[in-house]
């Protein structure tokens, strides 16, 4: 899609050429048949925002899409993409798998089963035999929310539950706070949960595109019941 940019360790083909006439017919059967299972058009790729939105890192970079969906039911139509597939099957989840871990991880998931990007960019894979996997955005990335803040407004104390993510830790927790609640209140949360010492460590709010501030609240950055917000860790200089 021309926006992912990520070195890939080059993974050779393997020569068909050689292979018996019935083993290369079934490997060009299933390539016919990959091709087929992502037709159709309720797994095509959401409309993108344009003027240079972005979601994502490394191999997961992308346009950042618009969605009308619920997050239960997106969750739902992610779920029935990946069980369409029923040729190459463990091939579609290792992908699948490398969608759901953070860029760094899921590009080395790939290598290590002989799957690689064709563009830099998880949206379209390879794998050693010439076979073409096709992902949509919307199984790659959350929506990409417009980050004009809505004004403060103490009137919205909903009780929501959300996700706290580790991208690097690979550690989550869930938990219920109110839409008020500020980006210093999530930030002291997680730090207590996993013994980090805000002396040491600096630690940022990833959500739709951009950082919540710690000044921030859940209501300003549109944050609904059921989201998940990008945790990052990292040392002090």
């Amino acid at each position: 899609m021309g926006i992912c940019s990520t070195t890939n360790k080059e993974v050779k083909p393997k020569n068909i050429q050689n292979q018996p006439i019935k083993e290369k017919n079934q490997f060009l059967e299933k390539s016919n048949e990959n091709e087929n299972e992502i037709e159709n058009p309720k797994f095509k790729d959401m409309p993108i925002w344009g003027n240079n939105k972005i979601k994502g890192f490394g191999i997961k970079q992308m346009p950042g899409y618009k969605c009308n969906l619920k997050i239960d039911e997106l969750i739902k139509l992610r779920e029935q993409f990946w069980s369409s597939k029923k040729t190459n099957k463990m091939q579609w989840k290792i992908i699948h798998q490398a969608c759901v871990y953070d860029h760094i991880k899921g590009e080395e998931y790939l290598y290590k089963n002989n799957i690689k990007t064709v563009n830099g960019c998880i949206n379209e894979c390879i794998d050693s035999y010439g076979n073409i996997y096709k992902v949509p955005n919307f199984c790659i990335n959350d929506p990409y929310f417009e980050l004009e803040l809505l004004p403060k407004d103490d009137s919205h104390n909903e009780i929501i539950e959300i996700k706290l993510f580790d991208i690097i830790n690979q550690k989550n927790i869930q938990i219920k706070v109110s839409e008020n609640e500020k980006g210093i209140d999530l930030i002291k949360k997680y730090a207590s949960k996993y013994n980090i010492d805000l002396n040491e460590f600096v630690i940022r709010l990833l959500f739709g595109g951009g950082i919540i501030k710690e000044n921030d609240t859940l209501y300003q950055h549109k944050v609904k019941n059921g989201f998940s917000i990008q945790i990052c860790v990292a040392k002090k200089i």
